[in-house]
């Protein structure tokens, strides 16, 4: 999906804008970022395959791959530096879950087909996905989590065969997606053996992307009206977090401990969506091109990650190409 056109801040905003680059190498998308600073995505290579990366402090880590596999997607990481993500054969095929430390990057068990890890918590547990091949032949994706080498099939809603999940918090709580007998997705959350639905705002789909270490929850879901919104979930409560004025949708992708929520929204437009970076706090809806202020041509399109001190990261159009940047908040 492309973004909007460039356009160039006037005025001096509540973020420094720095673009994720060191000499030669751009970080095309920024996906997670600890409260050290350390920011984990992906560089593009000259042939198009991406490489999992790490930035701290204006240089870049190459973190390789798995043998077999030429490119690679770094997810997320926790306050220790491991990473985790997956690894491909540059062809969209054999997906393999890694998880990345000073030791190096080392394949983590699936389920017997291709699997991806999606987040990782301060105690070392990633959640993620694999393909299972049961007897039947058929093959079916399921919500798992590591916990060391142990690897624990979280299964689906009761008739569902789906499921992914995207977040894990510190309590050990899950979150993600789940298919239910009728095929549609549902915002779900794994507890103690359990799988809880977290609801809809209105439609049948929804999908939980996030959680803090308040059991505070964020996704996107299906409206009664066919948009989608960015919702919070907290308690047993579903709210619907709304979108910017004139946009169609919105999808919340991460939530600090502070209760500050990143994302995007998405307008319609005949020549494909637009889409702007936006942050939910202190109960207000803001696009973050408009705190921003920057003052060269750039659009930042999504946010995909907030960190406690606020920092956000995400992927804009900069120069005509997309990029990696990161907010600091001045002060």
């Amino acid at each position: 999906m492309a973004c909007e056109h460039e356009l160039a801040g006037t005025h001096v905003g509540e973020y420094t804008v720095t673009v994720l680059e060191v000499a030669a190498i751009a970080l095309a998308d920024a996906l997670a970022i600890n409260d050290a600073g350390q920011v984990v995505g992906y560089a593009l290579e000259a042939d198009g395959c991406r490489r999992a990366v790490l930035w701290h402090d204006g240089t870049v880590v190459d973190l390789g791959t798995l043998p077999g596999t030429t490119c690679s997607e770094a997810w997320d990481i926790n306050g220790q530096g491991q990473v985790v993500g997956l690894c491909h054969d540059g062809g969209g095929r054999s997906y393999r879950a890694f998880v990345w430390d000073s030791g190096g990057m080392r394949r983590l068990p699936d389920l017997g087909g291709p699997a991806s890890a999606s987040a990782i918590n301060a105690a070392g547990e990633i959640a993620g996905g694999s393909y299972a091949r049961p007897a039947s032949g058929a093959s079916e994706h399921h919500a798992v989590l590591w916990r060391g080498e142990e690897l624990l099939d979280l299964g689906t809603l009761p008739g569902g065969v789906e499921s992914h999940a995207w977040d894990v918090n510190d309590a050990g709580l899950v979150v993600g997606v789940a298919q239910d007998a009728g095929g549609a997705h549902r915002a779900t959350m794994w507890q103690a053996g359990a799988i809880l639905d977290l609801g809809t705002l209105g439609g049948h789909d929804a999908g939980a992307r996030a959680i803090n270490a308040h059991g505070q929850i964020v996704g996107a879901a299906r409206t009664a009206g066919g948009g989608s919104h960015a919702f919070l979930w907290h308690h047993g409560e579903i709210t619907d977090l709304g979108t910017l004025r004139g946009a169609h949708h919105s999808r919340a992708r991460a939530i600090n401990d502070v209760g500050q929520i990143v994302g995007s929204a998405t307008r319609l437009a005949a020549e494909g969506p637009q889409h702007r970076a936006v942050v939910w706090r202190d109960g207000r809806l803001e696009d973050l091109n408009d705190l921003a202020g920057a003052d060269r041509a750039v659009v930042l399109c999504r946010a995909n990650g907030i960190n406690s001190r606020g920092q956000i990261v995400g992927q804009g159009v900069i120069g005509g190409r997309e990029h990696a940047f990161l907010l600091t908040p001045r002060g």
